[in-house]
């Protein structure tokens, strides 16, 4: 990674975060889970990737403290 690469995090824009949802595939796959620094923390798979990925942007109180 580049130092002076900016990374723009999608939850603090939530437009781009919208826009990048629409974007992922129904079908099965998978997605890593990046921190600030673009350091991957999480590898997940899914049958629905869509699904998934965009239940880790809901608000939800059933979500544990490793997600909020």
């Amino acid at each position: 990674m580049s130092e002076n690469k900016t990374i723009l995090p999608l939850i603090s824009t939530p437009e781009i975060l919208q826009a990048r949802l629409e974007e992922i595939p129904l079908f099965p796959g998978i997605y890593l889970m990046r921190d600030e620094r673009d350091i991957i923390l999480y590898i997940g798979k899914s049958n629905k990737l869509k699904s998934r990925v965009q239940s880790y942007f809901r608000e939800s109180v059933y979500h544990s403290p490793r997600i909020t």
